[in-house]
């Protein structure tokens, strides 16, 4: 299984020697009773934070809709989390515009 990272953005080639001296995180979380080891510059308690959201909503999914298959609760989560994000977004870009109309 390929490891999936967490609080990682792609280094640019000047940043890419510190970097390395960045030492990564190696997590073990548990999503749905499976284990997923995760990889990334994140504190670990974020990453298992994370995961227990993830896991908290992909068994809310499933137990509001007991037909469901996992791939496809896993597909309305991600529709959820995105939508709560895209509406984050644009409140936080609406401060933006108020703050910066306020100066």
């Amino acid at each position: 299984m390929t490891e999936p990272s967490v609080g990682e953005n792609k280094p640019s080639a000047r940043e890419s020697t510190a970097a390395s001296a960045t030492r990564k995180s190696r997590v073990v979380v548990k999503i749905l009773g499976e284990d997923y080891t995760i990889l990334g510059d994140a504190d670990p308690d974020y990453i298992r934070n994370l995961a227990a959201d993830v896991d908290a909503r992909l068994r809310q999914a499933l137990e509001s809709n007991r037909k469901l298959a996992r791939s496809q609760a896993a597909i309305l989560t991600c529709l959820n989390i995105t939508d709560e994000l895209n509406k984050l977004k644009a409140q936080y870009d609406e401060l933006v515009r108020l703050i910066e109309d306020a100066k």
